[in-house]
């Protein structure tokens, strides 16, 4: 339901099929298409007007926090590049912190997990196992950090980083590049240099930006940029 509301398939103000509609067309109980109703009206997709039936909201109306939101945001057209640029600036501005705390607080047993971590990197046959791989490097440092409210900020956007590492690692000419970065983040954090760790993560994913940046002109028509896109 939520890709087909960011698809535009049921689009701002059109009103949901019913929940015996939904239901035979899904192959699923009208008890389930109920739930999935309150789960969406608690995010600010749709609403239910009594007697009248359930209604796309706005695009400006939904919850702006919630995790199924977020992933909604990714799905709509030209949702996916702003979306990636968007979570690399919270993650730029989040990890940056996380990366110098470790470089602090890390254990040995910690660091020796997040160049285990690179192995991974190094050793995947294809971008899933990349992901995974670059995945459990950054979780590693979350723990390292030791702030349990810094990653509970972070959790709602889980299911958006997943999706986030999958679109900057599907080009191959940025693995390499993502392996140094995590490299020189490893070896700041095993010499306890909180600014170096710190800087050495913002390299990273600024570098990251501006590589997809540049894939994502290329792939454009005659090279237009989303700026020079017609509105």
């Amino acid at each position: 339901m939520v890709r087909r509301i960011a698809s535009g398939r049921y689009p701002e103000g059109s009103v949901i099929p019913t929940e015996q509609e939904l239901a035979a067309e899904l192959a699923v109980s009208r008890l389930t298409i109920r739930e999935a109703m309150k789960t969406l009206v608690g995010a600010g997709l749709v609403e239910i007007r009594r007697g009248r039936g359930t209604f796309v909201r706005s695009h400006d109306d939904w919850s702006p926090f919630d995790p199924l939101v977020l992933v909604a945001r990714s799905q709509l057209p030209d949702g996916a590049r702003e979306t990636t640029r968007k979570v690399l600036e919270a993650r730029r501005l989040v990890e940056t912190g996380v990366a110098e705390m470790a470089a602090s607080r890390a254990t040995d047993d910690q660091i020796e997990r997040l160049e285990r971590d690179i192995a991974d990197m190094e050793a995947a046959s294809d971008v899933a196992a990349f992901v995974a791989a670059d995945l459990d490097f950054h979780n590693t440092l979350f723990v390292a950090a030791d702030n349990p409210f810094v990653s509970a900020l972070f959790a709602p956007i889980t299911a958006l980083l997943t999706d986030e590492r999958r679109r900057t690692s599907e080009p191959e000419s940025l693995r390499p590049l993502a392996i140094k970065a995590h490299r020189a983040i490893a070896a700041a954090i095993r010499a306890r240099d909180p600014f170096e760790a710190r800087e050495a993560m913002a390299s990273h994913l600024q570098e990251t930006l501006q590589k997809l940046e540049g894939v994502w002109t290329e792939d454009e028509p005659d090279g237009e940029s989303d700026s020079e896109s017609p509105a």
